[in-house]
């Protein structure tokens, strides 16, 4: 039963009419309390909260609550300041801490100073503006109420004029903490983000006063609880299931609803639930109809898990489970993040390493819940369209025809339409071709290149491997495997069944024929990836009565699956070990996508008896999701940057280049004008007008160079321009006498 300490200054009590909140913690526990378990809040007025603070456990009260301008009655404030260290053990502890408007000029009394910002007076007018969110999914917003931002504005119903007195600096903002609501530039509310072990809500808007009980009482459910790890839906039939609610409502983590209706669409919060919760428990009964609903098959997409208990008195319990894209939500997750982190991947030099990169990214992008902020989509990598069509035009780089292969299946996957015929067409033409496996892979990105089939692929293949007679090398199947990946991923895999089941006992018998060894498999890590992409493709295209085909086919899937499992952790982190980790990865899906592995899962799932200590777990996946995040932006500012620099290196050429001809020209036009009668009378003009252009030059860099206008190489020639003033001083002498 989370408990709320609440501490007021019962002095402003007194004073102010919008202080006299009786009845507003009441209203947000009895709200918090129909979402699973009962909170109830007790009240510690001035000499009151120093037995609080000195003895504050998050046993007893989850949550802390500095009501508005409490802080400002002077024995509060030193109360809580001399408590600080206490404050600081119970947010440790696992504590929560709200603190509300307080009319001070600093909030170092009760937040710790690692994560302090600065409060300053609010700048903007009154009712110039609305409260807006700057994320709009954010936990605050929608659970466990719905909170409707375009109600806060100034002249609100109840309390202050006012939303506000003071906002927050916005760039005094620690790391640990997250923007929420704003007025203008103006930061309003922040938060802890997900994966930061305290938590805390601090905001300069008086919601007590303000009778803002949804904001409120969100506030309130995040600091005592954090954020809902599991959704539980109950039917009327309680009373049997009242143990299994409780348990699973003991870590807090649970939000308890009742069943939706049939036909009903979910409504918020239960749809941003499903969008922010891994585990679903419902009646065992109501499965088959709620996993049909299209809220939860989207759930399920994005790696969400359904399970249902039955309760009947019997010797055995009866679990079901129907588990998502898990597997495959948790490898791209970390693939996504490695591509974040790894810079100079996005580039031609290396053909196969780049191809591995783009064709796994255009293959989880088919999948629309892998389209996260933290996705690395293939629009991204557009730039790299006019590189690889300059690789496959310069005749030095047509000689590596693997590389070339490689360069127009990438060019292929990020191109909007289909690829000029001139840039893959005199792959045909090569005297490689003699060797069918090249052929073959050639004749395959060809036909993704064109967007059309080509009809007679897998035919040609099969009698390429049946003429072969048990002599094809490993080596070569694998590049063949290879060749059907590519045609099954670019849509153009076309053949009649009875082609694909002999083409698919072919290749079956070849790879039972060698072991696959337990760490690497067939050849390499990499080289069982490819088995594995062209095995898929076979499956997906064997008819329905070929089940001893499907059974030798999934065999040999589950030994590569094996190894690639094992394989993962021993990436090493660098350009070439990525594309080895996206190769695996695609791989990986590819099996998960025919064959989803839930038992994994059951396993790993945060139920109320066990922490959430590593990264499978929601706080770990919600740290590297902000990390990735926080990279992908420190990118994009870093191209920012770059640009910026080229346009300033630009500009500053410019105006070097400008001043020296309005400097240059006019002399030039002089010493023309003036003539000259010998050559003694040349020098003496020549030497004049050098020595005034220099020294006008030199002004003139020296003023362009405070101004940080002057052009690198122009800072050289200021240093030559000042030595050579000194010998055409001596010669204008010279000339004098």
């Amino acid at each position: 039963m989370p408990k709320i300490a609440v501490v007021q200054d019962g002095t402003e009590l007194a004073r102010q009419t919008d202080a006299d909140i009786t009845g507003c913690f009441e209203e947000c526990c009895a709200l918090l309390s129909a979402d699973g378990p009962s909170f109830t809040s007790e009240v510690f007025m001035d000499e009151e909260a120093r037995f609080l603070l000195d003895g504050l456990d998050p046993r007893e009260h989850q949550c802390l609550v500095i009501t508005s301008n409490a802080l400002t009655s002077g024995r509060i404030e030193q109360i809580v300041e001399r408590q600080s260290g206490h404050v600081r053990d119970y947010l440790q502890a696992g504590g929560g801490l709200i603190v509300l408007h307080q009319l001070c000029d600093s909030l170092s009394s009760v937040l710790p100073s690692d994560v302090c910002p600065e409060l300053t007076s609010r700048q903007s007018k009154r009712g110039s503006s609305t409260v807006a969110a700057r994320d709009q999914e954010d936990i605050l917003l929608h659970y466990p109420t719905t909170v409707d931002v375009g109600a806060y504005a100034d002249g609100g119903p109840v309390g202050p004029p006012s939303l506000f007195y003071k906002s927050i600096v916005s760039s005094t903002l620690p790391e640990q903490l997250k923007r929420v609501l704003s007025w203008d530039e103006e930061v309003l509310l922040v938060r802890t983000w997900d994966h930061v072990p305290t938590r805390m809500v601090v905001t300069t808007l008086p919601l007590d006063w303000q009778r803002a009980v949804p904001l409120l009482s969100n506030a309130i459910r995040f600091a005592a609880l954090g954020p809902p790890k599991r959704l539980v839906w109950l039917d009327d039939v309680v009373s049997r299931r009242a143990l299994l609610t409780r348990w699973l409502a003991l870590d807090g983590g649970a939000s308890v609803r009742p069943l939706p209706n049939d036909d009903a669409p979910l409504q918020d919060p239960e749809a941003w639930l499903l969008r922010n919760v891994d585990l679903v428990v419902l009646p065992l009964d109501h499965l088959d109809t709620i996993e049909k609903r299209p809220e939860v098959e989207s759930f399920l997409s994005h790696g969400g898990t359904l399970v249902s208990s039955d309760v009947e008195h019997r010797p055995g319990n009866q679990v079901t489970a129907v588990v998502g894209a898990w597997t495959e939500r948790q490898v791209v997750r970390r693939l996504y993040a490695e591509l974040r982190v790894v810079p100079d991947w996005k580039a031609t030099d290396y053909a196969f390493e780049l191809r591995n990169i783009v064709s796994a990214l255009a293959f989880l992008w088919e999948n629309q819940a892998n389209h996260s902020s933290a996705a690395v989509a293939p629009r991204e990598l557009a730039p790299l369209r006019s590189q690889l069509r300059t690789r496959l035009t310069n005749p030095r780089d047509r000689e590596d025809i693997s590389s070339s292969i490689v360069h127009a299946q990438t060019l292929a996957h990020l191109s909007p339409a289909q690829v000029d015929s001139a840039l893959v067409d005199w792959m045909m033409e090569d005297r490689r071709t003699d060797r069918v496996d090249v052929a073959l892979q050639i004749r395959a990105v060809r036909a993704v290149a064109r967007r059309k089939p080509d009809a007679t692929l897998a035919s040609d293949m099969l009698t390429v491997i049946e003429n072969a007679d048990n002599t094809l090398s490993l080596a070569a199947v694998v590049r063949l495997l290879d060749a059907l990946a590519i045609a099954d991923q670019g849509g153009v895999l076309k053949a009649p069944g009875d082609v694909i089941s002999r083409l698919t006992a072919s290749i079956c018998t070849r790879l039972e024929r060698d072991e696959p060894d337990e760490e690497i498999g067939w050849l390499s890590v990499e080289g069982t990836s490819d088995v594995t992409l062209g095995l898929v493709a076979l499956l997906s295209s064997l008819g329905p009565g070929d089940q001893e085909l499907e059974r030798r086919v999934t065999q040999l899937l589950g030994s590569a699956f094996i190894v690639l499992r094992r394989a993962v952790p021993r990436y090493e982190r660098d350009r070439w070990g990525v594309a080895w980790l996206a190769r695996v990865t695609h791989a990986i899906v590819a099996i998960d996508r025919c064959f989803p592995m839930g038992l994994q899962r059951l396993a790993s799932i945060d139920w109320p008896e066990q922490g959430a200590d590593d990264t499978t777990t929601k706080g770990g996946g919600a740290l590297l999701d902000h990390l990735t995040n926080g990279i992908k932006q420190l990118r994009d500012r870093e191209q920012e940057f770059d640009d910026a620099r080229l346009a300033a290196k630009v500009g500053r050429g410019a105006a070097t280049i400008g001043a020296v001809a309005v400097i240059a020209l006019p002399l030039v036009w002089f010493v023309v004008v003036v003539g000259f009668d010998s050559v003694r009378g040349l020098l003496a003009n020549i030497s004049v007008v050098l020595a005034f252009l220099f020294a006008v030059v030199g002004g003139a860099f020296s003023l362009l160079e405070r101004r940080h206008l002057l052009a690198g190489p122009a800072v050289r020639i200021k240093g030559w321009v000042q030595r050579g003033l000194e010998p055409l001083t001596g010669l204008l002498k010279i000339d004098r006498k």
